[in-house]
């Protein structure tokens, strides 16, 4: 039956397992490149919407990213992108929503907290989360509210600045 399943002869079959499975472990690799282009076009496209105040960059988004790896990915690309700054992003992930906020040491030396303003984001989904003033991440149970969290922690970067 697996010999027929795989059009094959039976003596062959553990070939052609070998090399069906060497041809998906490509195309799961070639998915990663292009989820990591598609990241990075996006991730383009929204840092012409950063904002400034006191020599400090920032700016709130919201990104596809299906797991909390795939938004911090997100964001570290955005952090080397963006050298004096301070941002959160969010993402909706099935009926998830994870944030994540990075900022500069520039940032944090002007009083950027991002644990804080993650955590005040995370709030507005039904959620809670932290961090450090550099780095945080948060997660929360609304995904109708994403954008409302996204919105109060940009509020909340600008105050800080």
């Amino acid at each position: 039956e697996s010999a027929a399943l795989l059009k094959v002869k039976v003596e062959e079959i553990p070939g052609k397992i070998e090399k069906n499975l060497a041809a998906l472990k490509e195309a799961e690799r070639e998915i990663e490149r292009f989820k990591n282009q598609q990241t990075k076009d996006a991730l383009g496209n929204l840092l012409k919407n950063v904002r400034e105040k006191n020599g400090i960059s920032f700016f709130g988004a919201i990104v596809p990213a299906a797991n909390m790896d795939e938004l911090r990915k997100a964001a570290d690309i955005v952090k080397g992108k963006l050298p004096r700054g301070a941002f959160i992003l969010g993402a909706a992930a099935g009926e998830k929503v994870n944030l994540v906020g990075m900022a500069s040491e520039e940032a944090v030396k002007t009083g950027i907290h991002m644990g804080k303003v993650v955590s005040a984001a995370a709030k507005i989904c039904g959620g809670g989360g932290g961090g450090k003033p550099a780095v945080a991440q948060a997660g929360g149970k609304n995904i109708s509210e994403l954008q409302n969290a996204i919105d109060e922690g940009v509020r909340i970067i600008e105050s800080q600045l």
